[in-house]
């Protein structure tokens, strides 16, 4: 599946920006909403009464789950919504006496995926085996 960068699209006409605006949703509507019949994917509303702030797509798979995609109203960046969706994820997955929490791939160079660091014990899938994230010292 490939996503088009918004920025390297130049619309010609309306109709080419209506064309392109329902290609960008139906693969991520594909990426989301379509899995397999077994699928036990889960999407976590989060709210503040009745407003939507959040949502939280996961996979629950036989020892853990999976964090798929997070997103959020950016009007209440403030409020750390995907800390909150991970710290959600963590909880739920003890009370349900899993045993992980796949937070998904990890670029370290990345500011973006910088807080899958933050959370411990943690590890990385390197040299084809699950291990510790080895930590510099200060």
């Amino acid at each position: 599946m490939k996503f088009m960068p918004y920025m390297q699209i130049i619309l010609v006409s309306v109709m080419a920006m209506v064309i392109c605006i329902r290609l960008h949703l139906t693969s991520l509507r594909v990426f989301l909403c379509q899995a397999p019949a077994a699928s036990r994917t889960r999407f976590i509303c989060f709210r503040l009464e009745q407003k939507l702030l959040a949502v939280a797509v996961i996979d629950l798979l036989p020892k853990g789950l999976s964090a798929i995609y997070t997103f959020f109203d950016p009007a209440y960046d403030s409020r750390s919504l995907g800390r909150l969706a991970v710290l959600w994820q963590i909880r739920w997955a003890q009370a349900h006496r899993m045993d992980f929490v796949y937070l998904g791939y990890w670029i370290k160079e990345c500011q973006k995926m910088a807080y899958k660091a933050e959370y411990e014990p943690l590890q990385v899938f390197e040299d084809l085996i699950w291990q510790p994230l080895k930590r510099k010292e200060p």
